[in-house]
């Protein structure tokens, strides 16, 4: 074994959708340029990840009572939040020479990844 290691809390510097690699000019950045975000992996094998876009939503004024799900701000506020947000945690296993990092999701925000792995490459 290397003294590589991905333990620690990393911050995202990038993060783009693309649909077809031969067309790089169809990248996308949903999560702006650069995103905000961490990607947490502890040495127990456990790994937590939170993005934002950027930049990030106002606050939300202390004013608001977010124990009233009946009401429309609050609703709002938390779709939008939603929108413009993203957290997942799980295990994590590391493949150190393709320098791929997989997320075995354990649960995460909208329930899209839950109970699945999340390979992402990193440098």
């Amino acid at each position: 074994m290397s003294d590589e290691t991905i333990v620690g809390c990393w911050q995202m510097v990038e993060a783009w959708n693309i649909n077809d690699p031969s067309k790089p000019e169809q990248k996308t950045y949903p999560w702006g340029q650069p995103p905000l975000g961490y990607w947490v992996y502890d040495p127990a094998g456990n790994a937590s990840v939170l993005i934002s876009i950027n930049p990030a939503l106002p606050n939300i004024p202390n004013t608001v009572n977010w124990w009233d799900m009946t009401s429309d701000s609050v609703n709002s506020a938390m779709v939008a939040s939603f929108d413009n947000c993203y957290a997942y945690f799980g295990t994590y296993t590391v493949d150190y020479a393709t320098g791929v990092v997989t997320v075995n999701v354990v649960a995460d925000v909208l329930r899209a990844y839950t109970g699945t792995a999340q390979p992402r490459p990193f440098k």
